[in-house]
């Protein structure tokens, strides 16, 4: 595991004792809405959904950390007078 994955990790942990935000929680009621519309039980998906959310989040967590390394990278070897 990388450096970079311990720290996501950790964030991880600490946001999921604040639980889902409103956003969060609206998203999640729309998706099963529409589902449950066509006849689809959100029970049956939820695992899939849940790990392809997870998978995405962490993938946007690494790279915009890596972004803005870069940019602090950047920032140091930036000489001002």
């Amino acid at each position: 595991m990388s450096e970079i994955e311990k720290i996501y990790y950790t964030y991880m942990d600490d946001i999921s004792l604040g639980g889902d935000s409103e956003e969060i929680i609206q998203a999640r009621e729309v998706l099963y809405e529409q589902l449950d519309k066509k006849g689809m039980s959100s029970y049956d998906y939820e695992d899939h959904i849940e790990d392809l959310a997870s998978k995405h989040e962490k993938q946007g967590f690494l790279n915009g950390f890596k972004y803005a390394m870069s940019i602090a990278l950047e920032c140091m070897q930036t000489k001002t007078t």
